[in-house]
């Protein structure tokens, strides 16, 4: 899971942390100063007592999102109708056409046709990306390719997804740096925390301070800001010492100087920022604003749209927005579907996960409803 520190509302809105299960991706240096480890609960049993989208249903990916039905998880399509009955006691996304499911207290994976691939043999299991998945075996993490051989040891304390070629990993000296897919070092551990590499570049933090370097292992971008996103669209976000946060791109030229309590990645050409008045608009390259700072919380630019919220604070245990009311807008601040829902999720492949009333489900770009729980459970 994404790691934040400081506004609790810049990980909400970040959609990270109010929408999906945990994943290894690490986009950011926005974190506290406990050390990451992928030994973090990324698919918690569900709480009966507690209505939580992300325990119930999972997105869209490769035309298939997993449900929690009674005590069991299975795989809908996209009219609704089960593509693999609940079977599972936990079941994550497709990525690569597989997905991880838990079975007798132990994680395997499935394909899309729900046939067991690799057996489950995993104390932990996560998704694949680039032909490699992150497995635990006792206490140590390592990478398993999709005939589920394990092709790089489980010798590391945590680690992260391959992108881009590399994934980065933390030694048994409690620093990080960053492997190829055989498992050799092509940065070696020398820094305090590190992130996915994005359009050539990962962040990195040396001390208190992060910059960014390239493949080679090489500063790009010296190590000098607060905090710091990946680069998406050739931009990435950064906190200076006086707290507040700006844009800069690929040379490190500030594109947006510092005059925001939080920005987000871009997304479509637009990103989210908190002004200080803790409300909530969407700015674009140049830093004017599209849709003007008004909501409380929200999520990330899909395929047009984007979840936004009134009011809401965050419950502690289930990590999501309580009390607020939920809709959606177009990139021109245009409300396509009205606040009528207790939670949201973005839209996946044409789809987002709600929660109206006591009932969740799927809506499609029109807010008619594909799946409901009310018609299962």
């Amino acid at each position: 899971m994404k790691r934040c520190k400081g506004l609790l509302s810049l990980c909400i809105a970040l959609g990270i942390i109010s929408c999906g299960p945990a994943s290894q991706t690490r986009t950011s240096s926005y974190t506290s100063s406990k050390p990451y480890s992928a030994s973090y609960t990324s698919n918690v049993n569900p709480l009966k007592n507690l209505l939580s989208i992300d325990m119930m249903a999972g997105d869209f990916r490769g035309g298939l999102a997993w449900v929690h039905v009674g005590n069991r998880e299975g795989y809908i399509d996209r009219t609704g109708k089960f593509a693999i009955q609940p079977q599972y006691e936990m079941a994550g996304d497709f990525y690569e056409g597989l997905a991880w499911v838990k079975v007798g207290g132990r994680y395997g994976y499935i394909n899309k046709k729900g046939e067991m691939v690799i057996q489950p043999q995993f104390e932990q299991a996560f998704n694949f990306n680039q032909g490699l998945a992150t497995v635990r075996i006792g206490n140590r993490y390592g990478y398993i390719n999709r005939t589920g051989t394990m092709v790089i040891n489980a010798v590391f304390k945590s680690c992260g997804i391959f992108s881009e070629g590399y994934a980065w990993v933390r030694s048994e000296s409690d620093l990080e740096g960053y492997i190829d897919k055989k498992g050799a070092f092509a940065v070696i551990p020398q820094y305090q925390l590190c992130g996915d590499f994005s359009e050539g570049l990962a962040w990195v933090g040396v001390g208190n301070r992060y910059g960014y370097i390239n493949k080679a292992g090489q500063y790009v971008i010296n190590p000098q800001y607060i905090a710091c996103g990946e680069f998406m669209e050739g931009l990435a976000r950064f906190r200076d010492v006086s707290g507040s946060e700006g844009v800069i791109n690929k040379k490190g030229e500030v594109i947006l100087s510092p005059r925001w309590r939080a920005l987000g990645d871009f997304y479509e050409g637009l990103t989210w920022a908190i002004d200080y008045n803790g409300l909530i608009g969407f700015i674009d390259r140049t830093g004017t604003y599209k849709v003007q700072p008004k909501y409380n919380w929200t999520g990330n630019y899909s395929g047009g749209i984007v979840r936004v919220c009134y009011g809401g604070s965050v419950n502690n245990v289930t990590k999501r927005i309580v009390g607020g009311r939920w809709g959606f807008i177009d990139k021109n601040g245009t409300t396509i579907l009205e606040h009528n829902y207790d939670d949201a999720c973005d839209f996946k492949e044409g789809f987002a996960r709600v929660v109206k009333g006591n009932e969740w489900g799927f809506i499609n770009r029109t807010g008619a409803f594909i799946f409901k729980s009310s018609e299962w459970n």
